[in-house]
């Protein structure tokens, strides 16, 4: 793997003899890249005419140019006594094609109220009184490591034990405010704005649909009235998404927040959009209750993603850490029940990625795209095929008709996938196959 610094990046490089994944001009060839942008592309000779200088040239050699994806890593705030570098999966990241991660950094509730720790007199012990002091300390030292990683980050504190909140126990509900006054003071050490994710699990192990409602509804509260982005976890401990009785209920708890915050006007803005992560439904009435809520949903594992994408609720797909992006794709598109085209599970795990971090990753409607004026965030894939492949093969005839303008992806057959040659990010050469 090789680190390029932004010194180092060259002004401009010209990339040929490949095929470029945009929806400007989708039998593009050839792409400029200057200045961390995106700025022409097309064919190679009006790319050479539009560049007033002499760019690198890079031969793709037929390698697909493609937006890089929106990766998904957890880690533990603490590993025993020991503060928990992220670092190494951030450059794994990078070598799964990742322009972007969400840093889930996980720590126990229970662990404000007292922790063990080593420090320069060995392993000491904090109480209740001490311990929140201790716990801002280590996230700041977690969050800058992250933040000097050049990968950019998007952090989010998996607070675990959020079940044993008692809203009738003024210190166990004080807790949230606390939790969201110490996030505000680390926004400087994590470079974003640090989001708020809690386990639905916890929500409702043990308690009635009314009691996880009015836990939910407080921490939805609180997180809003923070500016927070509030990330609700479906997945149970083995990492299976929620779905069937338990799918239902948590979109009815939703949907019931949802209408108790319109009421009170303390609803999220579309800025800090609320996340739905780990979570799929076969019954379709389940996606259209969620629909216009202000929930976004990312798929962690294959799901019914053509059923949320019809309903018009914005979805995305962030594949398990360490797994090649192409293949939760090709589970999408293979999916028994609900099969997708490859273009809508490519574009759930970019445009749909990106649209669901915070202000959209600054990227706005750009985000997650190769066209002029874009960022210049991409990977370099060699495929063994390019194709339009749709469930419906009228459909696909249609798309491979030069008149419908389908940009190309690779062929997947469920076996084999594409394999990463660079990622690129904002003109940046982040990682190469060849510098391994």
């Amino acid at each position: 793997m090789t680190t390029e610094s932004a010194s180092a990046s060259p002004a401009s490089r010209l990339l040929i003899n490949g095929t470029v994944h945009s929806t400007t001009e989708p039998y593009a060839e050839s792409m400029l890249v200057k200045d961390g942008l995106v700025a022409w592309v097309g064919d190679e000779d009006t790319a050479r005419r539009s560049s007033e200088d002499s760019p690198e040239t890079q031969d793709l050699d037929r390698a697909l140019v493609a937006p890089a994806f929106i990766g998904w890593v957890d880690s533990p705030v603490l590993d025993g006594a020991e503060p928990v570098d992220s670092r190494p999966a951030l450059d794994e990241a990078l070598s799964q094609g990742c322009g972007a991660v969400r840093l889930g950094l996980r720590i126990s509730r229970e662990t404000f109220l007292g922790l063990s720790v080593n420090t320069e007199q060995g392993e000491q012990s904090f109480d209740r009184y001490d311990a929140p002091g201790i716990v801002e300390q280590l996230l700041r030292q977690v969050l800058s490591e992250a933040q000097e990683h050049p990968l950019p980050v998007f952090p989010h504190l998996r607070v675990t034990d959020m079940g044993g909140i008692d809203l009738e126990d003024p210190r166990s509900s004080s807790f949230l405010t606390e939790l969201v006054q110490m996030m505000r003071i680390l926004d400087d050490a994590s470079g974003a704005p640090l989001a708020l994710a809690v386990s639905t699990e916890d929500l409702f192990a043990g308690r009635s649909a009314e009691q996880a409602e009015e836990i939910l509804l407080e921490i939805r509260r609180t997180a809003s009235g923070a500016e927070r982005q509030l990330i609700l976890d479906a997945t149970d401990v083995s990492g299976t998404a929620a779905s069937g009785e338990r799918a239902a209920a948590l979109a009815e708890a939703v949907v019931s927040s949802h209408q108790r915050l319109r009421e009170e006007k303390m609803t999220p803005s579309p800025a800090t959009p609320t996340v739905l992560a780990g979570f799929d439904a076969e019954n379709r009435e389940t996606w259209e209750q969620l629909l216009n809520t202000g929930v976004h949903v990312i798929f962690r594992t294959a799901g019914h993603l053509a059923t949320a994408l019809s309903v018009g609720l914005p979805s995305s797909a962030a594949p398990a850490q360490g797994r090649n992006p192409w293949e939760l794709i090709s589970e999408h598109v293979h999916h028994d029940q609900d099969p997708v085209s490859a273009r809508a599970g490519f574009n759930a795990q970019v445009r749909g990625a990106y649209r669901s971090l915070v202000a959209g990753a600054d990227g706005g409607s750009m985000g997650g795209q190769l066209n002029p004026g874009s960022a210049a965030t991409y990977g370099v894939w060699e495929v063994d095929s390019l194709a339009v492949q749709t469930p419906d093969s009228r459909t696909a005839a249609w798309s491979t008709d030069v008149r419908a303008r389908t940009p190309l992806l690779p062929y997947l057959d469920g076996e084999s996938f594409p394999t990463l040659v660079q990622t690129v990010v904002d003109g940046t050469v982040l990682y190469r196959r060849d510098a391994e």
